[in-house]
């Protein structure tokens, strides 16, 4: 078994999660109140369109981590050398000349999405530094991949802590003074410092000097990477539709603010799943090494063990969440906007549904399965494509509705290619899961009715506290058991 232990990975990916979170929330009520919520929204736009388009820069990541997790399991260091070398190579020359043809692509095509002009002028301006910071992101990313794929996750995640601190306290320095390009200036410094302290563990762990002078690209490590890549790369490409159809769905039926509004709440309704997706992506060269040495039975029991903890963890979590959301717009907006909590209700409630699904997808990219993911991402993005426009065409208010059934679309898919029968689906749940997914919808719909009759808002958000207490309780009895049960599943695993 590689080391260190999966439950110490876990740990740092909870405390990942809770930085990213805290730091988030107040950068985004920083950036709210100091710049306003429009420029937010250029913000959103520009980065999403620029994410859509460097679809086209190959991001190697998915492919590395097993087969680096296979090479060490084996003990294979000559693929192992030629995976650190390749991977380096490639991540370098693939990248560049996409970035100088995005930067057109770009330039002429943007005005079609934002319409007010100096809203556009500012897309522009800002556009050279996020394409920078997106290339160097893309290098950041294969060297966070070879940390990953030998183990040491818990590293990965100190060195993203970092450097997300690192962007947190310069956007404080820099937005005062040079507004919305400040943020894009601390993105590329953060990303700069994740490849210094990347290479410099590296350096300390694997003779990474020997390694790049000594080695030449082969040809069987480029295939070994780039075909499970351009399969990933396509899932990537497809899936990059769905953040930006939809804020661009949302801006030409409910305005530039609505995108502001989404943007926040989307990056709520991320951070409330990325710790489970943090804890899950350990597991990917766990998956690797067990498949390496045929542990099938060991695949099974981690897979049930991924899953009951990924669907209760998300449950809990959003319960908590959609109680909290008058005291969260309150703090971040300055008053209890419906608009807004409406949209984060609707997307915590879509990937609820999609939690469901998680372990299956990190599952198939550690055994090299990533076609299923690829085609549950082409559905996704597909139905999120035409039920935007659907819906929004006929009312644009509840054009958010799209991404959520989506969502839960594609989750039924993977699922079912995972566990082969809507049967072996429904085993995988009990009485207490269904009652769980019954009491969020009828918390959000009754939240909801208090806003829409105008209840006092400090009443209303005393009230809503208190439910919050409730649920802390009831859930923490409900299911504690079982949350035990999964924790000593895990140390098990790790002897």
């Amino acid at each position: 078994m590689i080391k260190p232990s999966i439950s110490k990975n876990m740990l740092f990916a909870i405390i990942q999660f809770l930085v990213f979170l805290l730091g988030n929330f107040f950068l985004y009520r920083y950036i709210n109140l100091k710049l306003g919520v429009e420029q937010l929204g250029v913000w959103s736009i520009v980065t999403s369109v620029s994410s859509l388009i460097s679809a086209g820069l190959i991001n190697f990541n998915a492919s590395i981590v097993p087969l680096i997790a296979d090479a060490k399991t084996k003990k294979d260091n000559v693929t192992f050398d030629n995976l650190i070398f390749t991977g380096f190579s490639m991540s370098f020359i693939v990248s560049l000349p996409m970035i100088i043809l995005i930067y057109f692509i770009l330039k002429y095509g943007l005005i079609y999405f934002v319409n007010e002009d100096n809203l556009y002028q500012e897309s522009i301006v800002l556009m050279p530094f996020i394409l920078l910071s997106i290339w160097i992101s893309n290098i950041s990313s294969i060297i966070i991949g070879f940390i990953e794929g030998l183990n040491y996750t818990f590293v990965r995640s100190i060195i993203l802590i970092i450097g997300f601190l690192v962007f947190v306290i310069f956007n404080f320095f820099l937005l005062p003074k040079y507004g919305i390009v400040g943020a894009a200036y601390a993105q590329i410094i953060q990303f700069l410092l994740i490849c210094f302290l990347g290479l410099l563990f590296l350096f300390k762990k694997i003779n990474l000097y020997s390694i790049l002078i000594s080695n030449k690209v082969c040809l069987t490590t480029i295939k070994k990477i780039l075909l499970p890549s351009m399969n990933y790369q396509m899932s990537s490409l497809v899936m990059l539709f769905f953040d930006p159809v939809t804020k661009l769905a949302l801006s030409k039926f409910g305005g530039i603010s609505t995108v502001g509004y989404y943007e926040m709440a989307n990056k709520l309704a991320m951070q409330l799943r990325n710790p489970f997706l943090s804890i899950l992506q350990v597991t990917i060269p766990i998956f690797a090494s067990f498949n390496a040495k045929l542990f099938i039975a060991e695949q099974v029991k981690l897979y049930k063990i991924l899953f009951r903890f990924s669907f209760l963890g998300y449950s809990f979590a959003a319960m908590a969440l959609i109680t909290l959301l008058p005291s969260v717009s309150k703090f971040l907006i300055g008053e209890v906007n419906t608009e807004f909590i409406f949209i984060c209700i609707t997307l915590i409630i879509g990937w609820l549904f999609n939690s469901c699904v998680n372990p299956a997808y990190y599952y198939n990219i550690a055994v090299q399965k990533i076609s299923l993911n690829t085609f549950c991402h082409i559905i996704m993005a597909l139905s999120n494509l035409i039920l935007c426009f659907v819906i929004g065409t006929i009312d644009g208010n509840f054009t958010i509705l799209a991404p959520s059934f989506s969502l839960i679309i594609s989750t039924l898919f993977l699922l079912y290619k995972h566990e082969g029968s809507f049967y072996k689906i429904m085993l995988l749940f009990n009485l207490k899961d269904f009652i769980v997914v019954f009491m969020i919808v009828v918390e959000s719909l009754f939240m909801l009715y208090l806003i829409k009759y105008k209840l006092n808002e400090t009443k209303y958000i005393f009230f809503c506290v208190t439910v919050f207490g409730i649920i802390l309780v009831t859930g923490f009895k409900i299911y504690m058991r079982e949350f035990i049960s999964i924790f000593y599943s895990i140390r098990k695993i790790d002897k």
